[in-house]
């Protein structure tokens, strides 16, 4: 994945015309609350993975779990537009959403009633430089009357990774599924290793099961009892959320939100050292955004 240059916001949530000029491989975002930080974030990512119209329907970008038809109602009116540069490569992002036609009435459509297939009520169109991409996104209402996204993604075209504030890291299945990822490519000693020097005693980093059959993180000391990570407490989901993401994302970009949160401002400096060390080795480009004037300094 082609790190980003240069980003402008032509018009997205409550940002119209903020430009970035440049950017570099680590980018720290702050400001008080309100301006548009996360926005901003978010329309990187969206500007990242421009190829995958599905994420105007992810939770962390419309900040709710609700079933919503018109994402880009929620999230800019009509229309939303983003330029920036990747690489030599000068990119205009234009995405909106055109409904087909709404939902099936109480009464019922006699013309889809004879269908066997979910009814398609809606239409996400992406431009690429005034170039329609392939593979519009369909939304489609279930027989639950839930709407659901239609498309194929293209793994070949990765949208770089976006951490939110709120995570269920210890039994989020994408979580899980990333942490055995490592674990084949041989990098669990090396995350233990990372884990030990900020949080003494706690080298070992395994998948249980509860009482329940649900699979979960847990960590323990040499010979102690598993406790789940976040036992540990926000300082230490933070710092393994940040080793996990940046492994995922080797060759493109992460995204997090609030970085500071929950950790002690004693472990800053060391988080930054990381931080670099991480990116440089598996070509990472990093966005974070941050309340903290310490974390700032620290770094």
């Amino acid at each position: 994945m082609t790190h980003l240059k240069a980003f402008r916001v032509e018009r997205y949530r409550g940002l119209s015309g903020l430009s970035l000029p440049t950017l570099n491989r680590l980018n720290l975002i702050t400001g008080k609350n309100g301006i548009g930080k996360t926005a901003l974030l978010e329309a990187m990512w969206l500007f990242a993975g421009k190829h995958n119209g599905t994420l105007y329907w992810n939770a962390n970008v419309l900040r709710s779990r609700e079933s919503v038809v018109d994402p880009i109602a929620e999230l800019s009116a009509d229309e939303i537009r983003f330029s920036g540069r990747e690489g030599a490569r000068n990119l205009r992002v234009h995405t909106y959403f055109e409904r087909v036609f709404q939902a099936v009435s109480e009464a019922g459509d006699s013309r889809l009633k004879s269908k066997n297939v979910a009814p398609i009520v809606g239409r996400l169109t992406t431009k690429i430089n005034n170039r329609t991409i392939k593979g519009s996104e369909l939304l489609q209402q279930t027989p639950e009357g839930l709407v659901s996204c239609r498309v194929t993604v293209d793994p070949n075209r990765p949208e770089g990774i976006f951490v939110s504030t709120v995570q269920d890291i210890d039994t989020s299945q994408e979580v899980l599924r990333r942490y055995s990822s490592l674990v084949r490519s041989l990098g669990k000693s090396d995350l233990e290793s990372a884990m030990h020097f900020m949080f003494k005693g706690y080298p070992q980093v395994e998948i249980l099961t509860s009482d329940s059959g649900k699979p979960y993180l847990a960590v323990s000391r040499n010979n102690g009892r598993p406790l789940p990570l976040r036992a540990l407490g926000g300082g230490a989901v933070k710092f393994f959320s940040l080793y996990l993401n940046f492994f995922a994302a080797r060759n493109g970009l992460v995204f997090f939100d609030e970085i500071e949160n929950g950790v002690h401002y004693s472990l800053f400096k060391n988080i930054w050292k990381f931080i670099r060390e991480w990116a440089e080795r598996w070509n990472v480009q990093f966005f974070g955004t941050t309340h903290s004037r310490e974390f700032i300094r620290s770094e």
